[in-house]
């Protein structure tokens, strides 16, 4: 979702760069670090959840509505993905 790949096309590599701005902007509290190891939407949900003590089923929401807000720059395989070390 956030995290480098190698090989990556420049565009897709620029895509990620302002997915991670924009999740900082709505969730201060992640590190730089933070967003390149999160693959998928639930390793998001982790995080988000873990770094500000808010129930699972809040962070779900916060999390399933700022992906909505994002028009499509997730997409559905690394929204989907769930691999570690964020595993639920």
């Amino acid at each position: 979702m956030f995290a480098y790949q190698s090989g990556e096309p420049l565009d897709g590599s620029r895509a990620k760069t302002l997915l991670r701005t924009n999740a900082r902007k709505q969730w201060p509290f992640l590190t730089p670090l933070d967003l390149t190891m999160i693959n998928s939407e639930q390793q998001l949900v982790t995080m988000v959840r873990d770094r500000s003590g808010i129930t699972h089923s809040r962070s779900q929401s916060e999390v399933h509505a700022w992906m909505q807000n994002q028009g499509g720059q997730v997409s559905d395989k690394e929204s989907d993905a769930l691999s570690p070390p964020f595993k639920a």
